[in-house]
């Protein structure tokens, strides 16, 4: 025998998701909206591939990073990367000992690496969860030109 649908508490699930897909649209019109704003701002806005600007690659390259821990645990905002040139679209994963992993392209060249192409994938790791950094890491092979970072770590190691 088929158990009833309970329709009242099906109902509620469905709400519950569109509202869920409500606020994620929401969210992401405003952050598309702001980025929009703050690269008009700074000049940004156009990815382009290939170009390397000769300030950027002349510039010191990136430094190890540390945050203090306030009381309540969580760190203050701790910029990454480079601070020249222009870097898009993050990839984070963290592991259950405490590494956090941020990939990125960088556009525009990376600081004290001649060869490397634009964009370049970058690699910034922590092993104290995101207390200390180590300096930025080009990650890709010269000329590979990728784009689009994507990292996971194996739940199982």
């Amino acid at each position: 025998m088929q158990r009833p649908v309970d329709s009242p508490r099906l109902s509620l699930y469905f709400l519950a998701f569109l509202a869920f897909l409500g606020a994620l649209v929401a969210v992401l019109s405003l952050s598309e909206l702001g980025r929009g704003e703050l690269d008009e701002e700074e000049g940004k806005g156009k990815r382009v591939s290939g170009q390397v600007e000769a300030d950027v690659v002349a510039a010191v390259g990136g430094s190890a990073r540390a945050a203090t821990l306030p009381a309540s645990g969580f760190a203050p905002q701790t910029r990454l990367g480079y601070t020249l040139g222009d870097q898009w679209e993050p990839a984070i994963a963290a592991d259950r000992f405490g590494h956090v992993y941020v990939l990125y392209p960088q556009y525009l060249g990376v600081p004290g690496c001649p060869n490397c192409a634009s964009p370049t994938m970058i690699l910034q790791t922590s092993a104290d969860r995101g207390a200390t950094w180590a300096a930025p890491w080009p990650l890709a092979p010269s000329g590979t030109s990728q784009v689009d970072a994507q990292i996971v770590v194996d739940p199982s190691a």
